[in-house]
């Protein structure tokens, strides 16, 4: 780490307790507009444990993968940028270095045997974007898009 990586790091630790509290608040009002759809199964922490959400993610009840790409590219096309966080680890280039071919559930031998959670994974996980520098109007606009969205997709 270079002189000034560690100065940006350590201005960045005097920020993190504001910047966690800004970003539990725009996860409520995901949670709170998300809650209202029989589509979305929000994931709550324990009760004890704090969450920093660095990332906002949830579960979306029957989508598949190619709504889920309408959907990204929507969203996208919206100004709201959202991505894919997780893949199926048979995807991943050192994967098929292992002789995993990459497939979609079914396909070849080794990769119809994985864990099936990666499936749900990739068809039902979605995040939005969580930012300290989010206002509240912009979490409410952006979680109000995006259901509208995807009540026409499911």
């Amino acid at each position: 780490m270079s002189a000034v990586e560690a100065i940006v790091g350590i201005s960045q630790i005097d920020k993190l307790k504001i910047n966690n509290l800004k970003r539990n608040k725009i996860a409520k009002i995901y949670d709170k507009i998300l809650s209202k759809s029989k589509h979305c199964e929000i994931i709550s922490a324990p009760k004890n444990i704090y969450n920093s959400y660095h990332q906002y993610s949830f579960l979306i009840k029957n989508l598949n993968v190619k709504n889920k790409e309408k959907l990204l590219k929507y969203l996208n096309k919206e100004g709201i940028f959202c991505k894919i966080r997780f893949s199926p680890i048979h995807w991943y280039p050192a994967m098929r270095y292992y002789g995993y071919c990459g497939c979609l559930k079914g396909g070849c031998k080794k990769c119809k045997n994985l864990i099936n959670v990666e499936y749900i994974w990739l068809n039902e996980l979605f995040s939005l974007p969580i930012s300290p520098y989010l206002t509240e109007n912009d979490a409410k606009y952006i979680g109000k898009k995006f259901l509208r969205y995807l009540n026409r997709l499911i």
